[in-house]
């Protein structure tokens, strides 16, 4: 009788996580995250001083060109040129280190707790903004570089961030 209830008990688990191919898995979850991974240029050429590329989450209201994430009351974002997190000023505060080419960087939005948080290569860099007022956001990255990028939502491949860890350790955190 325990095993079925264990049974029973891990089945209404796994209806939180749908199966897509082997070793990906989409969570429906109260967290939505993607990566953007910078290429290293085969020209040193390419990358300028000044290059940046920013990663973050925006409203609607954001304008799709002219500012960076972050430097309106619409976005916050995470710069890779001096490594400042971003939200409604061209001042940002410090954050984590600046990154490049060869780095992946990720954007989460916790709606558990309304917090945004990014990683770089795959760790965890801590929370940058707290209180995010509540709302739909979209994932954005600003753009002022030729250097080649892509963007991953984690269907295609997987995360380099443990996301299904992360994930579960903040259900903990919630007691659920």
């Amino acid at each position: 009788s325990s095993s079925s209830s264990s049974s029973s008990s891990s089945k209404s688990n796994s209806s939180k996580v749908a199966d897509l191919k082997p070793g990906l898995q989409l969570v429906f979850s109260m967290i939505a995250y993607f990566e953007v991974r910078i290429e290293k240029s085969e020209s040193t050429e390419q990358q300028h001083v000044g290059d940046c590329i920013a990663i973050g989450v925006a409203r609607n209201k954001f304008p799709l060109t002219g500012k960076q994430p972050g430097w309106d009351p619409y976005s916050f974002g995470y710069h890779g040129d001096d490594g400042n997190a971003f939200h409604a000023s061209g001042v940002g505060h410090m954050y984590a280190n600046s990154f490049g080419p060869g780095d992946t960087v990720g954007c989460g939005i916790n709606y558990n707790n309304r917090s945004i948080f990014f990683t770089k290569n795959g760790s965890f860099l801590g929370t940058a903004f707290h209180c995010v007022p509540p709302g739909s956001y979209y994932p954005v990255v600003g753009v002022d570089t030729r250097l080649p990028f892509h963007v991953n939502f984690g269907i295609i491949r997987p995360f380099k961030f443990k996301l299904l860890i992360y994930h579960q350790q903040q259900m903990e955190k919630l007691g659920r």
